[in-house]
């Protein structure tokens, strides 16, 4: 059986930067700035990677052991604004490959921080449960508890944020979160039970919705 999974279009997780822009943009003047508007230009000439590699969880797999997740913080090299609003990155890969280290992930994170936002890239536990001559209905089933494993891992990671300190000077009524593929669909288990509003172009699905408050996510 083809994994129902993968039978979903690709769907890109794009950052409508005009949706937000009444709340967030304008020009500041910092070390690295060049010309332009912040979070529209790349208006910082190099990023932060100084904070990669940040513990957010110890969970357990689908095989009853214990991973550390970790995410990777982008930042705007350079910056001197007190609070910048941050963009959560979450790979795809059908919640059974892929990493926050992914090339894709690393080339949004870093386009967006150039723009002036923290971008976080996040991982999260892996695997489906196969087993031999599984039927239809389990395997949908398996496939379902690791998309809810993901959910789990993502808003673990958007409390760390949120609570911790030493993550790159977040303004956290700012936090945007979206993904490629399957972490689209974990997007959209973050923000709620109803599913926001899009407009669909091809196989891409765009949204600026800011997630939760702490106590839902």
């Amino acid at each position: 059986m083809k994994p129902f999974l993968h039978s979903i279009p690709l769907l890109l997780f794009v950052l409508i930067l005009s949706g937000c822009k009444k709340q967030i943009a304008g020009t500041v003047k910092s070390f690295h700035v060049t010309s332009g508007t912040r979070y529209i230009d790349e208006v910082f000439s190099s990023v932060d990677t100084s904070l990669f590699k940040v513990g957010y969880r110890i969970a357990k797999t689908y095989h009853s052991s214990d991973t550390i997740l970790k995410m990777n913080v982008y930042q705007p090299a350079g910056d001197t604004l007190r609070l910048r609003p941050a963009v959560v990155f979450i790979h795809g890969g059908g919640f059974s490959g892929g990493t926050e280290k992914d090339y894709y992930a690393d080339s949004i994170c870093s386009a967006l921080a150039r723009r002036g936002y923290v971008t976080i890239s996040i991982g999260y536990r892996l695997g489906i449960a196969w087993a031999p001559h599984m039927s239809n209905a389990d395997s949908i089933l398996k496939q379902l508890e690791a998309a809810y494993r993901a959910d789990q891992d993502a808003r673990a990671a958007i409390r760390y944020i949120r609570k911790s300190s030493s993550i790159g000077r977040i303004d956290t009524t700012k936090i945007f979160i979206g993904g490629a593929s399957a972490g689209v669909l974990c997007t959209w288990a973050c923000i709620g039970p109803k599913l926001p509003s899009t407009s669909f172009c091809g196989h891409h699905a765009y949204h600026n919705r800011t997630v939760g408050s702490p106590k839902n996510m």
